[in-house]
């Protein structure tokens, strides 16, 4: 079992088995940086960066 939110497992498990395309989500994976660990490892991601799903989670939160 890999833990979804370390993005060095994912990318691990991804590479052994020899994924063509891995989908992200659903947002905590993506903040964690799931996606952008995948896709350094040069593995095609469907799912937006890091600093893209941090950007969508604050500004889903409630205004102070």
């Amino acid at each position: 079992m890999v833990d979804q939110l370390d993005p060095a497992a994912v990318a691990a498990l991804a590479a052994e088995v020899e994924a063509d395309l891995v989908v992200v989500g659903p947002e905590a994976p993506l903040v964690a940086g799931v996606a952008d660990r995948v896709r350094a490892a040069g593995i095609a991601v469907f799912g937006p960066s890091k600093a893209a799903a941090e950007l969508e989670g604050r500004r889903r939160s409630p205004r102070r």
